[in-house]
């Protein structure tokens, strides 16, 4: 099935556009040679302003006041409330003594929280009213389905959301119903491949989506969301640093599933040292961060803020933002990403992405680039959302040193956004540097960790230089 191109469908528009204004006498006017109609400067909204909010989900609380005042110090407004054996419907009271300690900073602090079900999807007995006693709480979000499915599941979760609309508590209501996904290299487990080895990772999103979020209907209730982790470091996180080629498939699976059914995107961050998984740098929860931009993702969750008792056999229980009611050296390095992103998150949700354009210039990275280059022969997908500057109306040319994601946006007057990643391993990785072009534009507003900065372009070249893992959202204007 061939693809239909975002360009093609642009021009469609506007020629629907012009035809509807001369049937009317209006007529189209001619624009002046690289003069876009677009991004001028005067016209620009106040971005700052002008948009919401980034929902930050913190995974896995703490079970106190204090740490929970510190989660939201971080600028966490959303809570996964996953605590094995205590913070799930299935334990009441151990829930209701910590919904209890929420409820109380609920006014202070402007967050809701999403109580795990402990995957009861198939338990009958939902308090007789699924969970009834938790709308006692208005910092209640919803549920907390599930967390990583397997294909089997799917049909139990279809199940469990026809009792969860029905239900008085729920049905008329805006609580949410979420669930989160496996990441990709779960078809290389054991399991699916015994299993599951027919069906392919877009199949088991399909899936989801089809048979559970759409059996919500009203799609704002529901997320498309996985546990994807990039940063690996063989055993115990201390040897050499890679990036996993599948991540960047991964990232753009969900986004382009998303941007084909019209739903919200969640993804995780690793913020945890963990099994193979490296204690985080500023720069490494940046790198995943400005990817997850760069595909238009619209919320994070943090995997974890405190952390996790390991009963697994084997298993050694290091640390993430919290350990044993005191906070990590991850805690600050967390909760400085998440104040970047407070910074400026209400210019990003003011745009739409539509697709990433990429360039990949080492062999390092090549499989993940070539793998993420399978998204756009998706027949599932209606439009590619691997692009080119083509696609766009502003870009000419684009150069590059490095491997860049750039991630392309517009918003609701056609001006046009556009998030720059300098995607390496952070520190193998060699900052890079890119130029690129843009008709009609004399200047460009820069957001870069959370710092705007307003830069003069000569000849509408915008050159910038990103270290490992850097990110800078673009807004090029002319006047």
């Amino acid at each position: 099935m061939e693809k239909t191109n975002m360009r093609t469908l642009r021009k469609a528009g506007a020629l629907f556009l012009c035809a509807a204004l001369l049937a009317v006498g209006a007529g189209c006017a001619p624009q002046q040679e690289g003069d876009t109609g677009i991004n001028r400067k005067s016209d620009l909204p106040n971005y700052e302003t002008s948009g919401g909010t980034v929902d930050i989900y913190a995974y896995f609380p703490g079970d106190t006041e204090d740490v929970l005042r510190a989660m939201f110090e971080a600028d966490f407004n959303a809570v996964l409330m996953t605590r094995p054996n205590s913070y799930i419907t299935t334990n009441r009271a151990n829930l209701q003594t910590a919904l209890d300690t929420m409820e109380a900073l609920h006014g202070e602090y402007d967050f809701k929280t999403y109580p795990f079900t402990g995957h009861m999807v198939t338990d009958v007995d939902y308090d007789g009213e699924f969970y009834s006693y938790l709308t006692d709480y208005d910092c209640v979000g919803g549920l907390y389905m599930y967390d990583e499915p397997w294909p089997n599941n799917m049909a139990d979760l279809s199940n469990a959301a026809q009792d969860f609309l029905s239900s008085k508590t729920y049905g008329d209501t805006d609580s949410k119903y979420l669930v989160t996904l496996h990441p990709s290299t779960v078809t290389e487990d054991m399991r699916w491949v015994a299993d599951y080895a027919d069906i392919s990772y877009e199949e088991y999103v399909l899936s989801y989506i089809e048979d559970v979020a759409e059996e919500i209907g009203d799609l704002s209730r529901v997320w498309l969301s996985a546990d994807i982790y990039p940063i690996v470091a063989g055993a115990n996180g201390l040897g050499e640093r890679t990036l996993k080629p599948s991540y960047l498939y991964n990232v753009g699976v969900i986004a382009a599933y998303a941007q084909r059914y019209g739903l919200e995107t969640n993804i995780a961050i690793q913020a945890l040292d963990h099994l193979n998984y490296p204690v985080p740098t500023v720069q490494d929860l940046r790198l995943q961060v400005n990817t997850l931009f760069a595909f238009g993702i619209d919320t994070y969750s943090v995997y974890t803020f405190d952390t996790p008792t390991i009963t697994a056999e084997g298993a050694v229980n290091r640390q993430g933002c919290y350990l044993n009611g005191k906070p990590t050296v991850i805690y600050d390095r967390v909760k400085q990403v998440n104040g970047e992103v407070r910074a400026w998150d209400q210019v990003y949700t003011s745009f739409e992405w539509q697709g990433v354009i990429t360039r990949c210039s080492s062999s390092v990275n090549d499989t993940a680039f070539r793998l993420l280059q399978s998204v756009a022969e998706d027949e599932n997908l209606l439009v590619s959302p691997i692009l080119e500057p083509a696609d766009t109306q502003l870009v000419r040319s684009l150069e590059t040193d490095g491997d860049i994601l750039l991630g392309y946006f517009t918003d609701e007057a056609g001006n046009e956004g556009y998030m720059l990643t300098n995607y390496a391993e952070t520190q193998s990785g060699e900052p890079c540097t890119t130029k690129i072009a843009f008709a009609g534009c004399s200047g460009a507003y820069v957001y870069e960790n959370g710092v705007k900065r307003e830069v003069p372009l000569t000849g509408g070249v915008l050159e910038l230089t990103l270290e490992a893992g850097g990110g800078a959202f673009i807004v090029p204007f002319g006047e």
